[in-house]
């Protein structure tokens, strides 16, 4: 993330204000059919978390410690559980990220996945599709026409922007000649794709 100095403040005024009121860190909380805390907005007194969490540092951990030995939920489900007893500690905030941090850049090029969508928090009609790439050919096609079509190596990157309207938009990306991805995006559900994918700023 490249911070602007006005979201630096907003940091600061949140840690003061956890200081004031002796909460000792912070995290987004949301409610599906159950609750579930994600890591969208997330801060901590590393002591606090030392002295109160279960400490997790091998998949053997993980398969072997309570509570996460007992069920397949993953660890937003998990989470709630186990801080119930330090429900006093925390600060929580449903403001995601891109709304948060509005006027900073977040670094779309630390994602890991294959293929990603990024959602425009400056103009949701323009929303990104960038790929790190494998060894190969890739061609993008968006509506059918062709935007992209060359080999690449290992870790380039394809950025390619698009508009969006009433209509559905389709996105197909084939490595190889093979369909690896496709998607159709319109602005109704544009919005849905805000809380799944990467954010990012002109």
């Amino acid at each position: 993330m490249d911070f602007s100095e006005s979201d630096i403040d907003k940091i600061d005024i949140i840690l003061n204000q956890c200081l004031v009121d002796v909460k000792m860190w912070m995290c987004n909380f949301e409610s599906y059919d159950i609750p579930a805390i994600e890591s969208r907005l997330f801060a901590g007194n590393v002591d606090f978390f030392l002295e109160n969490f279960i400490l997790v540092k091998s998949i053997d951990d993980w398969y072997n410690k309570y509570p996460f030995s007992t069920t397949s939920d993953t660890l937003e489900y998990i989470f709630p559980k186990l801080v119930n007893h330090i429900n006093e500690s925390i600060h929580f905030t449903n403001t995601s990220v891109g709304e948060f941090f509005n006027s900073s850049k977040l670094d779309i090029f630390s994602a890991r996945s294959f293929i990603n969508l990024a959602y425009n928090s400056n103009n949701k009609f323009q929303p990104l599709l960038f790929i790190i790439t494998k060894s190969g050919k890739y061609n993008v096609l968006i509506n059918d026409e062709m935007t992209v079509s060359r080999n690449y190596s290992n870790n380039e990157w394809i950025k390619t922007r698009f508009v969006i309207s009433n209509d559905l938009t389709n996105l197909k990306v084939l490595f190889n000649d093979s369909i690896v991805f496709e998607e159709n995006i319109n602005l109704e559900n544009i919005e849905n794709f805000k809380n799944k994918c990467v954010l990012y700023k002109l």
